[in-house]
């Protein structure tokens, strides 16, 4: 398969997800004890070196990556999809923090192990679809892209929105099963089966190295 026309894309791997210790993460725990557990363990161990591997075999390659971050720009978060935003005022009426960083804090940078580098493109979201107001699909067009490689999280919300407009704008997307986490293993396994003929069957990380090679 040709390389040109590909670009690969990342959704909200952030460290405010990744982090323990984030507001997000703390709070959420204490409302649902060990909710978190599975998609820390599942960006440990499997979605973020996968996405690692992904980006080196890209860049390699000159593939395009784009990164998607979900994160306010307004301080009080206003902003923000409206789900998002009564979460993240629930915290704050309850802990005085806000779960939802900035898009200037640390917590809402991409996690270290994958950190974007200079000839990479960041967006920042503030709702579910990486597309809804961030001028992703004018960015994509100007470069000529028509496939995305979709990694990221969570697969049954964020990815799977972004996806389905990919789709709808008329796109070909490529869903890596591996290189995508949810907060339970059968959300994962039901998003992609869901969207399965909106934007096409899973495939793997191995699957995408050999379309990048």
């Amino acid at each position: 398969m040709e390389l040109s026309g590909m670009a690969i894309l990342v959704i909200d791997v952030q460290r405010y997800y990744t982090e323990s210790t984030s507001p997000l993460v703390t709070f959420t725990e204490a409302l649902y004890p060990g909710g978190t557990d599975y998609l820390r363990q599942r960006l440990d161990t499997l979605v973020i070196p996968n996405i690692a591997r992904i980006l080196s075999a890209a860049r390699i390659s000159s593939v395009p990556i784009i990164f998607a971050r979900l994160c306010g720009t307004h301080d009080d978060r206003s902003d923000l999809h409206r789900n998002f935003q009564e979460f993240d005022q629930l915290a704050f009426a309850q802990t005085g923090m806000h779960v939802y960083p900035l898009a200037t804090e640390i917590l809402a940078d991409v996690d270290l192990r994958i950190a974007p580098v200079q000839c990479d493109v960041v967006i920042i979201k503030t709702g579910y679809s990486a597309f809804h107001e961030t001028g992703l699909h004018q960015l994509l067009q100007s470069k000529g892209i028509g496939r995305l490689v979709v990694t990221g999280l969570t697969t049954s919300q964020c990815v799977n929105s972004s996806a389905r407009a990919a789709s709808d704008f008329g796109y070909t997307t490529f869903m890596v099963e591996d290189a995508q986490a949810d907060y339970e293993l059968r959300d994962h396994q039901a998003a992609l089966f869901a969207s399965e003929p909106i934007t096409g069957p899973g495939i793997s990380t191995s699957k995408v190295l050999e379309l990048l090679a």
